[in-house]
């Protein structure tokens, strides 16, 4: 393959690597506010203060942990593009990512009342966890054949 394209193509899965990670930045920021929902008392303004407080700090730790993710990802993938590796490296960042999201998910559809879910909920969860499983296999059985 050329390098060139490979190094757009490793961009490509750099971004859509980093568009799940603010998505799943996103769902934990509501599985926190779900949760924290669950343990108010009415009238209870130091728990709400403390929730404010625990709130941005927590906006703030996913902030810099996205920073440091992009970075990494970054670099592992150009390096990948560089030793013509990238399908097996996007699947062992992906898979990973894509099984936190579906666990993540499924705390916060849980914190959400499943009862009241219809089925596209349920197959974004059997997505998450389908893809993820597959990518994370892929990367495994990709691994270990190419090390013998």
């Amino acid at each position: 393959m050329n390098k060139v394209v490979r190094y757009v193509t490793a961009y490509f899965a750099w971004i859509a690597n980093l568009v799940l990670a603010l998505w799943l930045a996103y769902l934990c920021k509501m599985d926190f506010t779900n949760i924290a929902a669950l343990f108010y008392k009415q009238g209870d303004w130091a728990y709400l203060k403390a929730v404010d407080f625990i709130d941005r700090a927590f906006t703030i730790a996913l902030g810099l942990g996205w920073l440091v993710f992009m970075i990494l990802v970054e670099a592992y993938f150009r390096a990948g593009a560089a030793k013509d590796d990238l399908p097996r490296r996007f699947a062992s960042v992906t898979g990973p990512l894509m099984l936190v999201m579906f666990v993540v998910d499924l705390i916060l559809f849980w914190t959400q009342g499943a009862g009241n879910a219809g089925w596209l909920r349920w197959l974004v969860l059997a997505a998450e966890l389908g893809i993820g499983t597959a990518l994370l296999v892929s990367a495994k059985t990709r691994f270990t054949s190419t090390s013998k």
